[in-house]
């Protein structure tokens, strides 16, 4: 590991608002799939020993799907036929209702929404400020709404001492900045609304997908290979390498426009420790490493596949699930095979009934598959699942997953019970990391816990003792 070429490197950013922040240069030859290489990794970000529980926050672009019936028939109808990349079909950003427009309830589900989201993010937290947890981010562009919020959370209890950070993962390609010699960016962009013949002028569309500012710049992926940026560990770097992570102008009123932008690298400075890796196979890599080896939870947020993934793993495992329903069709699907697992579980739904309950409760509304932002390629992927999920029920844990309606208001108090409920199944399910070495020491602090209580017998007899002979000795005299 002590090689150039493998060994780990430190640097620094500094971001637009001045403030300086290290982060870790992770080469590509360096093998964090050994045992002492994974290891040597965690500690150079200070991570001294394993975390007890993993949160993963992929790309997620909104808490709040849409239900507006004109923008659903736009999306599907009028969407540009010869526009069919990943990049259109992904844009759970069209949940969002149009928050500039004069519905004033459509306003203000959306900001209740997005605060009960908070609130149960802040509950997990909590819940986990007794142990050693992470939130990863895996998919740190501004833009990603969940995970930005994760990092503000898990920032909120830095000053209670609370053992929860959140780690962002990046490849060197992804930071960007803006170079101050060129003149601003004027361009103030305007939504595309459909004519008076009722159709959305596509063909205006190209406007649409150069979003970002005319005078940022990605930061070149050599910057990171410099000597002058990156020095082996314990020393300072000579430069830090400049990282802009706001909006500029033109950048916010595009967003405000199309209610989405996305500028990669972007949560860098939200997040409590960096990794930069020389490529992004790299870090896809060493998520997986990370995941597969530390116990792990999830929180279903949004319309990707991505989350159905992940949720669905966590249901095949037993490992902790929090169900933030109708944030998204993902959620919706994953909060229906939930109530099945557990109706299945508890025998209230019969073996004959199965079938006619997939068929008409998967989902339980016409509306749900109507949903914007996704196709319902997710809906067949969960009722795909829920036609093998019999078998799963034997070992099915009802204690170890959560459905959340952030429809409804919620009792604070309730919804911590609920979330400390569902964290404590980590401890049940997977073995205590540290092992026989850790029993080892909570034994000797049992012992040495007892040998203090009983040196404090002693003393306390002994003065007990002469305090009542000086009491005989006052009567007598």
């Amino acid at each position: 590991l002590a090689s150039s070429k493998t060994a780990l490197r430190n640097g620094r950013f500094r971001f637009d608002n001045g403030a300086l922040q290290e982060f870790i240069y992770v080469p590509q030859a360096y093998p964090f799939q050994t045992t002492e290489g994974f290891r040597g990794l965690l500690a150079a970000i200070g991570m001294a020993e394993l975390p007890e529980v993993v949160f993963e926050f992929p790309t997620n672009t909104g808490v709040v799907p849409n239900l507006n019936v004109e923008e659903n028939h736009l999306y599907w109808d009028l969407r540009p036929r010869d526009y069919t990349g990943e990049a259109w079909r992904d844009r759970d950003d069209l949940k969002y209702p149009d928050r500039f427009s004069d519905d004033h309830n459509a306003y203000m589900q959306t900001q209740t929404i997005e605060t009960r989201v908070r609130n149960v993010l802040n509950g997990v937290v909590e819940a986990c400020s007794q142990t050693s947890a992470v939130f990863l981010i895996t998919d740190g562009f501004k833009g990603n709404i969940f995970a930005e919020m994760a990092c503000d959370s898990a920032s909120s209890t830095t000053d209670r001492g609370n053992s929860v950070f959140s780690l962002g993962l990046f490849s060197s390609e992804e930071f960007s900045h803006i170079n101050q010699t060129l003149p601003p960016d004027k361009r103030r962009f305007t939504r595309i609304l459909p004519g008076s013949d009722g159709k959305v002028p596509w063909d205006t569309m190209n406007d649409r997908l150069d979003s970002w500012d005319a005078r940022r710049e990605r930061v070149p992926a050599e910057a990171f290979e410099s000597s002058e940026n990156v020095t082996t560990a314990g020393e300072i770097p000579k430069y830090a390498i400049d990282v802009d992570c706001n909006f500029t102008s033109s950048e916010r009123s595009f967003l405000e426009a199309y209610r989405h932008q996305h500028l990669s690298g972007g949560l860098a400075n939200k997040c409590d420790k960096i990794l930069v890796f020389a490529s992004n196979s790299q870090k896809e890599a060493f998520r997986d490493v990370f995941c597969d080896l530390l116990p792990s939870a999830f929180l279903v947020v949004g319309s990707s596949d991505r989350e159905l993934e992940l949720a669905t793993g966590c249901l095949k495992e037993g490992r902790p699930l929090f169900v933030l329903e109708h944030t998204g069709k993902a959620s919706n699907a994953v909060a229906g095979l939930v109530r099945f697992g557990k109706l299945l579980k508890s025998g209230k739904l019969k073996e004959e009934d199965v079938q006619r309950y997939l068929k008409f409760r998967l989902p339980d509304s016409v509306g749900l598959w109507w949903q914007v932002g996704h196709s319902d390629k997710i809906w067949y992927d969960t009722r795909s699942m829920a036609y093998s999920f019999a078998s799963l029920a034997p070992n099915f844990n009802p204690d170890a997953y959560e459905v959340f309606n952030l429809r409804e208001s919620m009792d604070i108090n309730q919804m911590q019970d609920k979330i400390t409920k569902v964290m404590s199944s980590v401890f049940e399910t997977v073995p205590e990391l540290g092992g026989a070495e850790k029993d080892r020491d909570v034994m000797a602090q049992a012992r040495q816990l007892v040998q203090i209580l009983e040196n404090a017998k002693k003393r306390y007899h002994q003065f007990a003792t002469a305090f009542q002979i000086a009491i005989r000795l006052v009567v007598l005299l």
